[in-house]
Protein backbone atom coordinates (compact mmCIF):
# COMPACT_ATOMS: atom_id res chain seq x y z
CA UNK A 1 0.00 0.00 0.00
CA UNK A 2 1.29 3.42 -0.62
CA UNK A 3 2.42 5.52 2.40
CA UNK A 4 0.24 7.65 3.91
CA UNK A 5 1.26 11.35 5.61
CA UNK A 6 -1.22 12.65 8.27
CA UNK A 7 -0.65 16.12 9.01
CA UNK A 8 -1.52 17.21 12.87
CA UNK A 9 -1.65 14.89 15.52
CA UNK A 10 -4.94 16.34 17.35
CA UNK A 11 -8.22 14.39 17.84
CA UNK A 12 -9.11 14.76 14.16
CA UNK A 13 -5.17 13.21 12.20
CA UNK A 14 -4.93 10.76 15.25
CA UNK A 15 -8.60 9.15 13.98
CA UNK A 16 -7.70 9.61 10.24
CA UNK A 17 -4.04 7.43 10.84
CA UNK A 18 -6.06 4.98 13.23
CA UNK A 19 -8.94 4.28 10.38
CA UNK A 20 -5.62 4.49 7.45
CA UNK A 21 -3.81 2.01 9.56
CA UNK A 22 -6.73 -0.33 10.32
CA UNK A 23 -7.34 -0.49 6.50
CA UNK A 24 -3.54 -1.71 6.09
CA UNK A 25 -2.00 1.63 5.09
CA UNK A 26 1.24 2.72 6.06
CA UNK A 27 0.86 5.95 8.04
CA UNK A 28 3.40 8.84 9.42
CA UNK A 29 1.71 11.55 11.82
CA UNK A 30 3.40 14.94 12.18
CA UNK A 31 2.55 17.59 14.13
CA UNK A 32 4.17 20.65 15.37
CA UNK A 33 3.93 20.17 18.72
CA UNK A 34 5.83 17.77 21.25
CA UNK A 35 2.67 15.80 22.40
CA UNK A 36 -0.25 14.16 20.32
CA UNK A 37 -3.83 15.28 21.15
CA UNK A 38 -3.64 18.80 19.72
CA UNK A 39 -5.69 21.05 21.95
CA UNK A 40 -7.44 18.34 24.02
CA UNK A 41 -5.01 17.52 26.99
CA UNK A 42 -5.66 16.64 30.45
CA UNK A 43 -4.64 17.94 33.87
CA UNK A 44 -4.75 16.82 37.57
CA UNK A 45 -3.86 20.02 39.89
CA UNK A 46 -4.40 20.96 43.47
CA UNK A 47 -6.90 17.16 43.11
CA UNK A 48 -9.13 18.69 40.02
CA UNK A 49 -9.05 17.27 37.11
CA UNK A 50 -8.70 20.15 34.24
CA UNK A 51 -9.94 19.53 30.70
CA UNK A 52 -8.43 21.59 27.98
CA UNK A 53 -10.15 21.92 24.61
CA UNK A 54 -13.08 19.35 23.59
CA UNK A 55 -13.29 16.89 26.08
CA UNK A 56 -16.89 14.80 26.02
CA UNK A 57 -19.11 12.95 23.47
CA UNK A 58 -22.87 13.41 23.42
CA UNK A 59 -24.18 10.22 23.58
CA UNK A 60 -25.64 7.64 22.08
CA UNK A 61 -22.45 8.80 19.34
CA UNK A 62 -22.07 5.06 17.60
CA UNK A 63 -18.96 6.24 15.44
CA UNK A 64 -17.57 7.73 18.26
CA UNK A 65 -18.34 5.41 21.28
CA UNK A 66 -16.94 2.31 18.91
CA UNK A 67 -13.98 4.24 18.34
CA UNK A 68 -13.44 4.61 22.12
CA UNK A 69 -14.02 0.82 22.35
CA UNK A 70 -11.61 -0.12 19.53
CA UNK A 71 -9.00 1.91 21.14
CA UNK A 72 -9.36 -0.09 24.24
CA UNK A 73 -10.39 3.54 26.10
CA UNK A 74 -13.44 2.40 27.68
CA UNK A 75 -11.51 1.83 30.84
CA UNK A 76 -10.57 5.51 30.61
CA UNK A 77 -13.79 7.25 30.26
CA UNK A 78 -15.13 9.47 32.74
CA UNK A 79 -18.71 10.02 33.32
CA UNK A 80 -20.37 12.75 35.01
CA UNK A 81 -21.80 11.76 38.51
CA UNK A 82 -25.20 13.37 39.61
CA UNK A 83 -23.84 15.43 42.16
CA UNK A 84 -22.51 17.97 39.09
CA UNK A 85 -24.51 20.22 37.85
CA UNK A 86 -22.00 22.48 36.42
CA UNK A 87 -18.94 23.11 34.26
CA UNK A 88 -16.19 25.50 35.35
CA UNK A 89 -14.77 28.14 32.97
CA UNK A 90 -12.33 30.62 34.09
CA UNK A 91 -12.67 34.34 33.03
CA UNK A 92 -10.80 36.79 34.32
CA UNK A 93 -9.11 34.50 36.63
CA UNK A 94 -12.34 33.97 38.21
CA UNK A 95 -13.49 30.50 37.78
CA UNK A 96 -17.30 30.39 37.22
CA UNK A 97 -20.10 28.04 37.12
CA UNK A 98 -21.58 26.96 33.95
CA UNK A 99 -25.33 25.53 33.51
CA UNK A 100 -25.93 22.52 32.50
CA UNK A 101 -29.58 22.96 31.92
CA UNK A 102 -30.28 24.71 28.33
CA UNK A 103 -32.79 27.45 29.76
CA UNK A 104 -30.34 27.98 33.02
CA UNK A 105 -27.83 28.30 30.43
CA UNK A 106 -29.86 31.42 28.48
CA UNK A 107 -29.78 32.76 31.78
CA UNK A 108 -26.40 33.21 33.28
CA UNK A 109 -24.34 36.51 32.91
CA UNK A 110 -21.43 34.51 32.15
CA UNK A 111 -20.94 35.39 28.48
CA UNK A 112 -22.98 37.90 26.26
CA UNK A 113 -26.61 36.93 24.89
CA UNK A 114 -25.38 36.95 21.71
CA UNK A 115 -22.85 34.66 22.39
CA UNK A 116 -25.50 32.59 24.94
CA UNK A 117 -27.50 32.18 21.37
Amino acid sequence: MAEVVVIGAGISGLTAAYLLRASGHDVVVLDQGDVPGGRMRSERSDGFLMEYGANSIMTPAPAAETLVAQLGLDPEKVTRGAAARYRYLVRDGRMRAMPLQPYRFLLCDFSSLAGRL
